[in-house]
């Protein structure tokens, strides 16, 4: 007669056996299904090098990855993706909206500046965080009751001299990055780079572009700060109401993990 104590090692024996048999069987294909996505989501940029392959698949790109396959979900319910935009390839309203938005900041720059400066001291790179996905942050250096509907979040970025980021990867595809450079200077070493495009502030302080494109921000002046308005606005689509709804959900885990994305940035208040 079968014991108890037998049955029960018998089922922890099997019930390891079929999931480990599982394990084996599902694996291999969900592993296989995201780099598949992951591949035809790389495909967006102008070039691919073996940098760019080990940077997404192996480097800091694995979230965005991870996440191919609600991006390319995305890109389906979306506008075609121009990687980078021009202020006029966006519908009217939100081209109203993100220059009322500039207006405001352009008016109380001097001031933001200012006192970023006097905290920002000698490090490298510092950001002050005024709208946080619809929230807005206490802080005392600016006053910010503008009603957005499209821009989600709203920030002021500073680079002190020779600082940069490295190259790196946006998670979601559900919104669009738009940054305005607040003091502008005629020097080359003020840019951005995103897949594989410079842009030079002193040609257009205005840059928007799809953030999960590899990119970079650079300031290798040797005299001059830069500073620049930060804004993430909801990717224009036929389905507004929908991206909105995903993008305030992912806020939530977005806010418990934004120490890991600015971890290398001074928070200013």
């Amino acid at each position: 007669m079968v014991s108890e104590r037998d049955l029960r090692k018998f089922s922890r024996r099997a019930g390891g056996l079929l999931i480990a048999g599982l394990a084996v069987w599902y694996v291999p294909r969900l592993v296989l299904f995201f780099l598949v996505c992951g591949f035809i989501d790389l495909m967006r940029h102008r070039e691919i090098t073996p940098f760019l392959l080990k940077r997404y698949f192996m480097g800091n790109g694995i979230l965005t990855m991870l996440l191919s396959p609600v991006n390319l979900l995305a890109d389906l319910f979306s506008y075609k993706n121009k990687i980078i935009y021009k202020i006029d390839d966006l519908p009217e309203d939100y081209q109203k909206e993100i220059n009322e938005v500039i207006d405001i900041f352009k008016e109380k720059k001097d001031d933001i500046m200012q006192a970023m400066d006097k905290q920002l001291a000698d490090s490298g790179r510092g950001m002050l965080f005024i709208k946080w996905y619809d929230k807005v942050l206490e802080q005392s250096i600016v006053d910010f009751d503008y009603d957005c509907k499209y821009i989600k979040t709203v920030a002021v970025s500073a680079f002190n001299r020779g600082n940069k980021t490295k190259l790196h990867f946006g998670p979601l595809r559900l919104s669009l990055r738009v940054l305005y450079n607040l003091n502008p200077v005629k020097d080359d070493q003020i840019y951005i780079h995103a897949d594989s495009v410079k842009h030079y502030w002193h040609d257009d302080p205005l840059f928007i572009f799809d953030d999960t494109v590899m990119h970079e921000s650079l300031n290798n002046s040797d005299s001059q700060i830069r500073y620049c308005l930060f804004m993430d606005i909801v990717r224009p689509s036929d389905h507004y109401e929908a991206f909105n709804f995903v993008i305030s959900k992912t806020s939530v885990l977005l806010n418990g993990i934004k120490e890991v994305f600015y971890k290398n940035w001074k928070a200013i208040s």
